[in-house]
C-alpha cells in the first residue's frame, strides 16, 4: 500500500510542478485523472481495512461494475444482453 501511495504522491507531485513550469499549457485532465486516481486508492484502501465479510461484498460488486462496464464496451447482440443482464 506504501507503494502505491507513494507512485500518487509523486505523480501528484509532477503534475504540480508541470503546472508551475509550463502555464501555457493545460493540464486539467492530468488533474481530472490524478484526483480520481486517489478517490479510488482510497476507496480500495478503506475496503481493505473493513472485516472480510465486506470487503468480499465490495470486491463482488466491483467485479460486478467491471464486467458490466466491460460487456458495455464489447460488442454483443441484443439477445444476448438480455440474457447477460
Amino acid at each position: 500500500m506504501a507503494a502505491i501511495t507513494l507512485v500518487l504522491v509523486i505523480g501528484t507531485l509532477v503534475y504540480l510542478y508541470l503546472s508551475r513550469h509550463n502555464l501555457n499549457k493545460d493540464y486539467h485532465e492530468l488533474k481530472l485523472r490524478i484526483r480520481s486516481w486517489w478517490w479510488m486508492i482510497g476507496i480500495v484502501f478503506v475496503v481493505l481495512y473493513l472485516p472480510t465479510q465486506y470487503t468480499l461484498i465490495s470486491v463482488a460488486f466491483l467485479s460486478f461494475m467491471a464486467l458490466k462496464e466491460f460487456l458495455s464496451v464489447v460488442p454483443t447482440r441484443m439477445t444476448d444482453r438480455r440474457v447477460i443482464f
